[in-house]
């Protein structure tokens, strides 16, 4: 259980009088409260079976709620900010891995880690009633797509233990990094909005999609092999 004074998060306003031009101020916020139960476990799984004698489980997990109160922030163009969930914080997070050492074979590690959605900057203005029943603000948050990552590595001893080499990759998954608004108040990612573009290079109406799509960047997976050797 976490109660924070005054959390520190940027806040999505109207650039001046331009249209569709945002911009992102940091403000001190009402209080918040996080409650939540981590959980960490780590054992061999010979119990399984002797084959796996050589094998490694561990994992940590945590589930949260978080809230910042609704009131009043130091802003001439934002004075009242709605309760939400606190930035930065998902409501869930899992790391997780497996390794298997076998003397003469080497090495095999298997690394997840999962997190879910979390606010990354505040939204603004009037709170409207969809006709689905859900609300959205004028200003809809920034949210932070939750992501899964797996990352797989391979290392052997060599030369009596003197040398070493290690064969891995990162980011097998190859999942986008994902900032979105949610438009439809569901509070979840649906599909990205499709405008149509006119010669000029403007946007015009909308062809399909639901949420507005901030970022979407999709890191590549990375390979890397590295060979260490001691002098003694």
């Amino acid at each position: 259980y976490k109660k924070i004074d005054q959390p520190i998060e940027n806040v999505l306003s109207k650039y001046g009088n331009t249209f569709g031009i945002l911009q992102s101020t940091p403000f001190n916020m009402p209080s918040a409260t996080v409650l939540g139960v981590e959980v960490s476990v780590q054992s061999k799984l010979d119990f399984i079976s002797k084959k796996f004698k050589n094998a490694t489980f561990f994992a940590n997990a945590n589930y949260a709620q978080s809230k910042v109160a609704k009131g009043f922030i130091r802003s001439g163009g934002t004075p009242e900010i709605e309760e939400h969930t606190l930035s930065g914080s998902p409501n869930y997070s899992v790391n997780s891995g497996l390794t298997y050492n076998k003397p003469g074979f080497g090495a095999l590690t298997i690394l997840y880690n999962s997190t879910g959605d979390y606010v990354t900057a505040v939204g603004s203005g009037t709170v409207y009633k969809l006709a689905n029943g859900n609300s959205v603000k004028a200003i809809p948050d920034y949210i932070v797509r939750g992501t899964n990552r797996l990352d797989l590595q391979i290392s052997k001893k060599l030369l009596k233990s003197k040398a070493q080499i290690i064969l891995g990759v990162n980011n097998v998954l190859n999942q986008a990094d994902i900032i979105y608004q949610d438009l439809n108040g569901n509070k979840k990612f649906d599909k990205p909005v499709k405008l149509t573009v006119n010669n000029t290079g403007e946007l015009g109406y909308l062809l399909r999609g639901v949420d507005n799509t901030v970022m979407n960047i999709r890191a590549q997976p990375s390979y890397y092999l590295t060979f260490s050797y001691t002098f003694h």
